[in-house]
């Protein structure tokens, strides 16, 4: 399968104020599909980011995450977990 984008070689920053990584990130429509070495992979358009500095957009509007990506992750399966039980519904046969 192809992706949508690849963007290869940026440095990527995971919110939490570790240190940036060397990664590649694949989107697939308006989700990241893959975070990692996607040496192997393909996109219908891809960026080379190794010289442009993925973190300026934060430089410069001054946006800092407001909780961990660990934690934002969390979160975010515990409310679906918790809607989704809310939204089912039971057919009797």
């Amino acid at each position: 399968m192809a992706h949508d984008l690849i963007i290869r070689g940026g440095d990527v920053l995971d919110g939490t104020g570790a240190a940036a990584v060397r990664a590649d990130v694949a989107v697939d429509g308006d989700r990241i599909g893959a975070v990692g070495d996607l040496t192997g992979e393909t996109a219908t358009n891809e960026i080379d980011a190794q010289s442009l500095a993925s973190s300026k957009a934060f430089e410069q509007l001054g946006w800092r995450p407001q909780v961990a990506l660990d934690d934002g992750l969390r979160a975010s399966i515990e409310w679906y977990r918790t809607h989704l039980e809310r939204s089912r519904v039971e057919v009797s046969a």
